[in-house]
């Protein structure tokens, strides 16, 4: 009943926050009631309609902070009311695991289904941080779930979603389960590619909308999404120790470089549909740390881009920028910055900040270096987004496709 309470007030605080960006955000939940009425008491009184607008801000902006309280303050009781379940001592007696399963079930079938929460889940982000078995056993939820070919293809993509969020993000971690849940996207990947890459040729070059299209490959795209979101957040634990390095070896765990230089050029075109922030700040990476060049297939993708929307092609060629349950869906990270000031102080121990990560370069020429991506300000307004957990509002280029098993669910 507490878990679905937070639920109902998450997704309708989700609703009341759509609108604005990350600053007005905090500056609104941080802010004081006197300063909203001093701020709305320079308004021009004659203006009906800007009266109008003036007390629908008011009445909103208390509405806010009403749900952030009581939001607030549930989650923080529930974070501290279960932290003591979770020692090795209660782990051991069985105690901490039946509860830990509960909170598990419940994640799977409330928390999982729910599209718009931004705070609710970070209870399992907590939990499951106590101990690596924990961990271990919401890493192989998430993983059940987004390659079981018997659920449904929104809650696999979802499932995906977390996946990746949640490696990108939770700070302890060890180097293993990244390199292993790295390793089994890059398996399976590799095998659809291997398997499938046949099919684009099929479709782009049909007359006919009957093909479906490359929607039917979006699992791959959110998988592959998902590579690139956790490589930007965890390059430095995915290169690998300079004494287990022999002559010729990759210095990146699970040969990544080999992986993403033939991943790039598959016809799947996987930069071509996934978020477009993400995108460009691997790209950035990418170069900088000699893993792979990507700016002149980005740089391709946008020329066509533009072609395509002068053109009136077939749905069957695959531009989904239209499909809005789909872009909804692929600007998901339920693991961005929370909103909820005291949780985000207890959380902050087991978070990962994207300025933690972020190699800082002194001589940092993206101009040179990228070649095709040429306008500057663009990259900063990118690393803002990640840094401000604002890569979800970013999304334009769908990760779009579905792998075969999906076939049958559409």
């Amino acid at each position: 009943m507490v878990v679905e309470c937070c639920i109902k007030l998450d997704v309708e605080l989700q609703n009341e926050l759509d609108d604005l960006d990350d600053d007005c955000i905090e500056s609104l939940i941080d802010g004081s009631d006197d300063e909203i009425d001093d701020d709305l008491a320079e308004g021009d009184d004659d203006e009906d309609d800007q009266m109008v607008e003036e007390v629908y801000t008011v009445s909103s902006t208390k509405n806010i902070r009403k749900l952030v309280y009581k939001l607030d303050s549930i989650m923080e009781l529930l974070i501290k009311a279960t932290s003591y379940s979770f020692t090795s001592e209660e782990l051991s007696s069985g105690n901490g695991v039946d509860l830990f399963n509960t909170l598990t079930s419940l994640f799977k079938s409330h928390i999982l289904p729910t599209h718009f929460t931004k705070s609710i889940q970070f209870l399992l982000f907590r939990v499951s941080q106590y101990q690596p078995e924990l961990a271990d056993s919401f890493l192989v939820l998430l993983i059940d779930i987004a390659f079981n070919p018997l659920e449904i293809v929104e809650k696999r993509l979802k499932a995906m979603q977390y996946l990746s969020s949640y490696i990108a993000r939770a700070k302890n971690l060890t180097k293993h389960q990244v390199v292993f849940i790295v390793s089994y996207l890059i398996g399976w990947i590799t095998k659809y590619i291997d398997e499938r890459e046949l099919e684009v040729h099929d479709i782009t070059h049909s007359t006919s909308s009957s093909a479906g299209g490359m929607e039917r490959f979006k699992l791959f795209y959110a998988a592959f999404q998902a590579l690139l979101y956790i490589f930007c957040f965890r390059h430095q634990d995915l290169t690998r120790s300079v004494e287990d390095l022999r002559a010729g070896d990759s210095q990146w765990e699970c040969t990544l470089d080999k992986f993403f230089q033939r991943a790039i050029i598959a016809k799947f075109n996987p930069l071509k549909y996934c978020d477009e922030t993400v995108v460009f700040i691997f790209a950035k990476l990418a170069t900088k740390l000699n893993v792979c060049y990507c700016y002149s297939i980005i740089e391709h993708n946008k020329r066509e881009r533009m072609t395509q929307g002068n053109l009136n092609l077939p749905t069957s060629y695959g531009n989904f920028r239209h499909k809005q349950e789909f872009l909804d869906l692929e600007a998901y990270f339920p693991f961005d910055p929370m909103v909820l000031p005291n949780c985000k102080k207890i959380i902050k121990e087991n978070y990962i900040e994207w300025r933690e990560v972020n190699p800082t370069s002194e001589d940092d020429d993206d101009e040179d270096e990228s070649g095709s991506h040429s306008d500057e300000e663009d990259d900063d307004d990118n690393d803002e987004d990640m840094e401000d957990g604002e890569l979800d509002s970013a999304a334009e280029d769908s990760e779009d496709g579905l792998s075969s098993d999906d076939d049958d669910d559409e």
